[in-house]
């Protein structure tokens, strides 16, 4: 209920599906979550990438690139 009235769809049926990620560290758009989130909580951006590769350990190859004023 708290959804539907924060989509503004109360009136409407709201159907919501969950899908399980298996290796979660191995999408791209997840992982660059996670170090967004890292840096914001004042980690080191070294210790941030350095955790990003360790825990995509069963990709074959990982390229991290950070930019801009940190």
């Amino acid at each position: 209920m708290n959804l539907q009235k924060e989509f503004n769809s109360v009136n409407r049926k709201l159907n919501i599906a969950i899908t399980r990620i298996e290796k979660p560290y191995g999408n791209p758009n997840i992982l660059a979550e996670f170090i967004a989130r890292q840096l914001k909580n004042g980690v080191s951006f070294r210790k941030a990438m350095k955790k990003a590769i360790e825990l995509t350990e069963d990709i074959k190859g990982i390229q991290v690139q950070i930019a801009g004023c940190i």
